[in-house]
């Protein structure tokens, strides 16, 4: 009787997950990312590592592409308008200017609410392009872009109010730049929204938006941070730009100076003790501002000096208060080449006097004089200059 050896059974014990699942022998070679059972079959295997599957007729399933809607597009075109040409129409110097396009925009990223007033304001800039010499073809309509600035107005406006109340380190370079656009967007906002009663109340919308500034920069710690922060350089001297057309600056300084005296003085003696006090205040103010050689700079500033009680007055219509005002339109169109100031300076000042009683308008001759001569004396300086001007 012959002898029966059986050959032992040599198992797979490091074969790949796949094989053993199917209970096959597994060469336990991986080639291509995969043994030979696997390969045969078109598996993914264990050997591979990402468990890829290997198949011959199905590739890869290609990853959609972005579409960008219109929406974006024109948010796209907004930023890259600010960057390019609104941030330059904001200040003369150049320090500043680099400091509103890059600087304020980087600061923006961060914060949705200053993002909305980048957004609102540059949109505002493209519907005034519309009707500029840019010689452009535009993406959108004059409406879309309007319609779309205030959207991001109104957006920006709603949060700031809520976060006003808590500046702290984080937030307090967000809402100082996020102040200083809402105040320019209100002036580069259409006048013909409010109709032709409302002149006083745009100007407190104004003073309120400045004061909002004033809120920021008033208390010493966000000071602080604010002058060691992106924007530092509107807190220092360095920035500071000379007087336009001298001899004319000084002449009108001088004449300031003698009218503000004599309105003061009449105020004073035509006027109650209260309303007396209340506007003898913003009218030193404005006769400092006069004074000063960096008056487009203060231009911007006076609003903030103003008070609660003199706004009551302004809003009552009290012929004190809006002569004050009436004066403040002359400092005003110190900024009129700028192209979200337009004529609002001449505007206002005829809204006034068509609030004043006749006796108090003889007040009016000295403010519509100044603007009147300086804006005629700046058109002849310009007639025949083919330079496009940086705030278009």
């Amino acid at each position: 009787m012959s002898s029966y050896i059986r050959r032992p059974h040599l198992k797979s014990r490091d074969g790949c997950v796949q094989c053993k699942r199917r209970r096959i022998k597994c060469d336990e070679k991986s080639l291509s990312g995969a043994c030979a059972p696997c390969r045969r079959k078109h598996l993914s295997c264990s050997f591979g590592g990402s468990f890829t599957h290997l198949t011959r007729s199905q590739p890869e399933t290609p990853t959609p592409t972005p579409t960008l809607t219109p929406t974006h597009r024109l948010d796209l075109e907004l930023m890259y308008n600010f960057a390019t040409r609104t941030g330059r129409s904001l200040s003369d110097s150049a320090h500043i200017q680099q400091c509103f396009s890059t600087s304020l925009v980087e600061v923006g990223l961060r914060h949705d609410f200053l993002l909305h007033a980048i957004l609102a304001l540059s949109a505002f800039h493209k519907a005034h392009q519309q009707d500029s010499i840019v010689a452009e073809t535009p993406l959108f309509t004059t409406d879309q872009y309007s319609s779309t600035a205030h959207i991001h107005y109104a957006s920006a406006l709603h949060t700031f109010t809520q976060q006003i109340t808590q500046i702290n380190k984080e937030n307090c370079h967000a809402l100082f730049g996020c102040a200083c656009l809402l105040f320019v967007t209100s002036l580069a906002r259409p006048r013909d929204e409010d109709g032709d009663e409302n002149t006083t109340s745009r100007f407190a919308e104004w003073a309120n938006l400045m004061r909002g500034i004033t809120v920021i920069v008033s208390d010493n710690e966000s000071r602080d941070w604010l002058s060691a922060g992106p924007f530092a350089v509107l807190f220092s001297g360095n920035a500071e730009t000379p007087c336009p057309e001298p001899e004319i600056e000084d002449i009108m300084a001088a004449s300031a100076q003698v009218k503000l005296n004599q309105l003061s003085k009449a105020i004073s003696e035509s006027s109650n003790q209260t309303t007396n006090a209340t506007c003898q205040i913003p009218l030193q103010s404005l006769l400092d501002t006069f004074t000063n050689c960096s008056r487009s700079k203060f231009a911007l500033l006076w609003p903030t000096s103003l008070s609660k009680d003199y706004m009551a007055l302004l809003d009552s219509k009290s012929p004190e208060a809006l002569l004050v005002l009436a004066y403040y339109c002359v400092m005003l169109d110190s900024l009129r080449h700028r192209w979200w100031i337009k004529d609002w300076p001449l505007y206002m000042l005829e809204s006034i006097r068509s609030m004043l009683d006749e006796q108090w308008q003889v007040w009016l001759d000295w403010p519509t004089e100044q603007i009147c001569r300086v804006n005629s004396h700046k058109t002849s300086s310009y007639t025949g200059s083919n330079l496009a001007s940086p705030d278009v």
